[in-house]
């Protein structure tokens, strides 16, 4: 089935409750003339699409001449051994410990917007005993509903939240992809909720992020009753953007890695008289358009950026700069480290960002060898940490009057949200 099907369904379904109607395709400049592997083609629609560790080869991490081995096939999921690792409850406990002194007084959201591959919101129990994984084994995974990326996410988030110790669970995301947390001391929830776009295109994601802010403010029904959520929410997107005729012509490549497919297709397009180095950062930059869709739900003055903290990982290349839509800056871009290197951005992994976050090596489950990584779960830790802070009566602040978010980045205090060169408009973002 063609990878973005799923997602043109669910569209269909935003279209019956009344989202106006498709726009026209954006297109290159006619000063680029970028010639596609497949015979006879060149890039003119430059429409986006969704990618993440997993669905396209090269897009996440690896270990050469490990046990271990990361590739297109197995995403953020690894069987092995690894030490050190990171914890989820460490990174939990430090964001209730350093940085809240004060219980949240009102009720908060996150929305996670990914591929829940058609509605998988939990990880199957069995995946957690995995002592082994091949491409094989990882696609009966997915194909029998017992993993998704998203997935993924949710459990991250589900054991930060957890390990603050600030929150019980009330509702888990088995069959509506809605986690229900309360606060022990103030009362008020925190809902983490699925928004499930499958693998699709930047319109998609946008019209299906938007009802999913439009079902905030007319309440979720839950095990506890109807709850709204009037005040900002974080969006998390652990996903990156790749022109979709790109991904195409990848995918009918039949190349093993997408850095073997951006090798061949630099070397077709020496006409261009770029280094690698700069063809690479033209095709991500091709991502940067005015007419996104998505672009311009994050430049709505009601549903965007103005009022929601958008976060977004930054991409697993090693590349120094963020990939879109971490890259705009409506967006928090965060970049990655490893359990092994925490103080420092990992630059043979992570692409750079604003904030810089663990993002391996996490146990899947306590005595589990499986293990995941990537920056997809790296940005997961700054929406929570920014759900917090939007219910909490201190805003932006810390003891000093700085925003929480940064922490001045002066002391070892500042872990687990360490900062970074362009921190300061990571600070703009959640503290408008």
């Amino acid at each position: 089935m063609n990878r973005r099907v799923y997602g043109l369904i669910s569209l269909m379904i935003v279209f019956l409750f009344g989202c106006g109607p498709q726009e026209s395709p954006v297109f290159l400049s006619s000063s680029i003339n970028l010639k596609l592997l497949k015979a006879g083609k060149s890039l003119i629609e430059t429409n986006n699409c969704m990618v993440n560790e997993e669905n396209l080869p090269g897009q996440a991490m690896r270990i050469n001449g490990s046990a271990m081995r990361i590739n297109g096939s197995e995403g953020g999921l690894l069987v092995g051994r690894v030490n050190p690792s990171a914890s989820t409850s460490v990174i939990g406990s430090d964001l209730s410990n350093l940085f809240f002194s004060q219980n949240p007084v009102a009720s908060s959201a996150i929305l996670v917007v990914d591929d829940f591959n058609h509605g998988s919101f939990v990880l199957d129990k069995s995946v957690a005993l995995l002592t082994k994984l091949d491409a094989r084994m990882f696609a009966n995974l997915k194909a029998s509903g017992r993993y998704s990326h998203g997935a993924l996410v949710m459990h991250h988030m589900n054991q930060l939240i957890e390990h603050t110790g600030l929150y019980k669970q009330l509702q888990s995301p088995d069959q509506d992809g809605i986690s229900v947390w309360q606060n022990l001391q103030t009362r008020v929830y925190l809902l983490i909720i699925a928004v499930d776009t499958g693998l699709s295109d930047s319109r998609t994601i946008r019209d299906l992020t938007q009802r999913g802010l439009q079902n905030l403010h007319t309440g979720f029904q839950t095990k506890v009753g109807k709850i709204i959520i009037d005040g900002p929410v974080a969006i998390n997107m652990s996903f990156a953007f790749m022109p979709c005729e790109i991904q195409d012509d990848f995918e009918a490549s039949g190349l093993p890695s997408f850095e073997s497919y951006m090798q061949k297709l630099w070397l077709k397009n020496s006409h261009l008289n770029l280094s690698y180095a700069d063809f690479v950062k033209l095709i991500i930059q091709l991502s940067d358009q005015p007419g996104d869709p998505l672009l311009g739900l994050l430049q709505d003055p009601v549903q965007g950026a103005n009022n929601h903290v958008y976060v977004a990982s930054s991409g697993n290349y090693g590349l120094p700069y963020s990939m879109y839509p971490a890259a705009w800056s409506e967006v928090i871009g965060v970049s990655g480290s490893s359990a092994d290197n925490p103080a420092q951005l990992n630059k043979r992994y992570f692409n750079s960002g604003e904030i810089l976050e663990l993002a391996a090596w996490f146990h899947l489950a306590p005595g589990s060898e499986v293990y995941y990584a990537g920056t997809s779960f790296s940005a997961p830790t700054v929406s929570v940490f920014s759900a917090l802070d939007l219910a909490s009566s201190q805003r932006c602040a810390s003891g000093n009057g700085l925003s929480k978010l940064a922490h001045a980045g002066q002391t070892d205090y500042d872990y687990p949200l360490r900062k970074s060169a362009s921190n300061n408009g990571a600070v703009e973002k959640l503290c408008p």
